[in-house]
């Protein structure tokens, strides 16, 4: 697939803001923290934190607001997500 699933567990000061006047978006953020989200696959900086005791590493992304492509309730619905709509 085309995208990347992720749990947003942050969101800096200067997001969903106009970059001129930095005045809000009228329509608002498309994700708050705790958000199961859909992003472009190889969008974003990425780097890893090794989780320690045979676990799996933890990938986290910086990305722009832009590169949000949905939100999903869970990570289950967000993989039975289509990439693209016919």
């Amino acid at each position: 697939f085309n995208e990347t699933v992720a749990k947003v567990v942050q969101i800096g000061p200067l997001a969903y803001r106009n970059p001129d006047t930095l005045e809000p978006w009228p329509e608002g953020p498309w994700c708050k923290v705790g958000d199961i989200v859909r992003t472009i696959k190889y969008g974003g900086d990425r780097f890893v934190i090794d989780a320690g005791d045979g676990e799996s590493p933890i990938i986290f992304i910086t990305l722009q607001a832009r590169e949000i492509i949905s939100r999903a309730k869970t990570f289950e619905a967000a993989q039975r997500m289509k990439a693209f709509v016919e």
